[in-house]
């Protein structure tokens, strides 16, 4: 499969410039960027969240080197957030393989929330809807993008993940 329709009509529409950067097959956006020998804080992967007993999706937008804090979100949005199946996953995202849905979630009417740590990127890349492709744009695109929707601290560094979570047992950090 090769970029998602979907998105590549959306960004053409959008007047966003951007590259498509083709890799080996890989099964998440960790993997994607070790592929494409890139920085794996510049890897966008987007984790789809549905809000509890509704039908109200949101994607999560992460660097691939971190790990999602569902909490925290559900605290910034003061709502109740659970990570959405994959049978929603294949309903939501028509155009994309499961486990390469792209951060883009304005191309299928979702909301979005994206963590501050991207925004510090000067190049980034995001899942293309395909397990061979990253879509490739610089920080004035991502910006043109992503700049009207919710954002904050919403993720950690899988290096720090294990550290805050030995914390919180011991009734440290919230």
């Amino acid at each position: 499969m090769t970029l998602s329709p979907r998105i590549e009509s959306y960004l053409s529409q959008a007047h966003v410039d951007f590259d498509v950067i083709h890799h080996g097959f890989t099964e998440n956006a960790y993997d994607s960027a070790c592929a494409a020998h890139l920085p794996v804080s510049n890897v966008v992967k987007g984790v789809v969240l549905r809000e509890r007993d509704q039908h109200h999706y949101v994607i999560a937008a992460i660097p691939a080197s971190n790990k999602l804090k569902i909490p925290w979100i559900n605290k910034e949005l003061k709502r109740d957030f659970i990570l959405a199946g994959e049978i929603e996953l294949a309903a939501q995202f028509p155009d994309c393989v499961l486990g390469a849905v792209p951060a883009i979630g304005q191309a299928y009417d979702s909301d979005i929330i994206w963590d501050n740590q991207l925004a510090q990127q000067a190049e980034l890349y995001i899942e293309a809807g395909s397990h061979e492709e990253l879509i490739h744009i610089g920080k004035s695109q991502f910006t043109q993008l992503f700049q009207q929707y919710h954002h904050s601290t919403i993720s950690l560094p899988a290096e720090s993940y294990s550290l805050y979570h030995a914390d919180e047992i011991r009734g440290g950090m919230n």
